[in-house]
């Protein structure tokens, strides 16, 4: 009796144990429950608005909250989000746009740091020339704040950024200077010019014709005509002295004719008469031909007219004006004036000298 009572006692447990396993086994596994992506069937009645409702749009800070985002965002590495952000604020179709010059300025090098960091080193170039362009006298980005890369970068950009500011100033100096020279050039151009339309204002052309009867007449007319002084001197002497010999010579002739005795002959008064008189012959003569050559040497050289120039004075309205100097005195100015005294009246004047 003693041994079988420990074995019931043992054999209970077993059983006791045997039987809540058993349950627990065959007991189907509870299926997991649905991702949160999957849709959910709707409940009867009215949705809840919370549940439909679409996130709200971030609102715009001030320049300087926007910078501070734009920092936060280069801080945590999240180098294309800082990027897109600055971009996005730049842009000028965006009406969210920042507007503070500093502030744009300090967007555009953390711009250019997060392309470098992304390892886009020449598209950081834009946003470095941008800054450069706004503000020509940037100074370097603090070493402490932005990479070493960045600084390297901004300064390699400034360099070539100065040199091309140097060479437009270049450029444009020497355009200036060439504007100038070509005005002074124009200027000058422009006062040969006036000059000359003054000189041809101011000279007037005579035109004089020559005359066919005057190139027939002896003396020299047609060589004087012509404007041979010389030649027409030698034959104005020539002629008068031949022409002066044949008026002596008959002269001389007729006074010896009037002493000479009607019966006598042969006498002194006879021959010098016959020689007063071939002298006339011969003198006339030669005065003739050498009037004739002076006739013929007149017309074969003749000359039709003339063209000589003179100065006239041409009207004020046409003259340049003259600019007065500094020590032109101001016109005089007299009046007479008359004033009474104790002896009676003074006349005197006065004026402005």
């Amino acid at each position: 009796m003693s041994r079988t009572r420990p074995s019931i006692v043992v054999g209970a447990i077993a059983a006791l144990l045997w039987g809540q396993s058993v349950p627990a086994l065959a007991q189907p596994a509870v299926p997991a429950a649905p991702a949160a992506s999957a849709p959910v069937p709707a409940a009867a009645g009215p949705a809840s608005p919370a549940s439909t409702a679409p996130n709200p749009p971030r609102a715009r800070l001030s320049d300087a909250g926007e910078l501070e985002r734009i920092v936060s965002l280069y801080s945590g590495g999240k180098y294309e989000d800082c990027t897109r952000e600055v971009v996005r604020l730049l842009n000028p179709d965006n009406k969210d746009r920042l507007s503070n010059s500093e502030v744009i300025e300090e967007a555009r090098l953390y711009h250019a740091t997060c392309l470098v960091m992304s390892g886009r080193e020449k598209e950081a170039i834009a946003p470095l020339r941008a800054a450069l362009t706004q503000n020509p006298t940037m100074g370097t980005p603090d070493s402490l704040t932005f990479p070493p890369p960045l600084v390297s970068l901004f300064l390699q950009v400034r360099k070539e950024f100065a040199d091309a500011i140097k060479a437009e100033e270049e450029k444009r100096l020497a355009a200036l200077a060439r504007a100038a020279r070509e005005m002074k050039a124009s200027e000058q151009a422009e006062r040969d010019r006036v000059k000359k339309l003054e000189e041809l204002a101011s000279t007037e052309i005579v035109v004089e014709r020559s005359s066919r009867f005057v190139a027939s007449l002896p003396f020299g007319a047609g060589q004087y005509q012509n404007r041979s002084s010389t030649l027409g001197t030698v034959f104005l002497l020539s002629e008068s002295l031949l022409l002066g010999t044949t008026l002596g010579a008959v002269g001389v002739m007729g006074y010896q004719y009037a002493l000479i005795d009607p019966l006598a002959y042969g006498s002194d008064i006879t021959r010098n008469a016959k020689i007063a008189r071939t002298v006339a012959i011969v003198s006339f003569y030669s005065f003739a031909a050498v009037a004739a050559g002076g006739i013929v040497e007149a017309h074969v050289n003749f000359v039709p007219e003339f063209r000589t120039q003179r100065k006239r004075a041409l009207p004020k309205e046409l003259r340049t004006p003259v600019k007065p100097s500094n020590g032109t005195l101001a016109a005089t100015q007299v009046l007479p004036f008359l004033t009474p005294s104790p002896r009676g009246f003074e006349l005197g004047v006065v004026g402005a000298f």
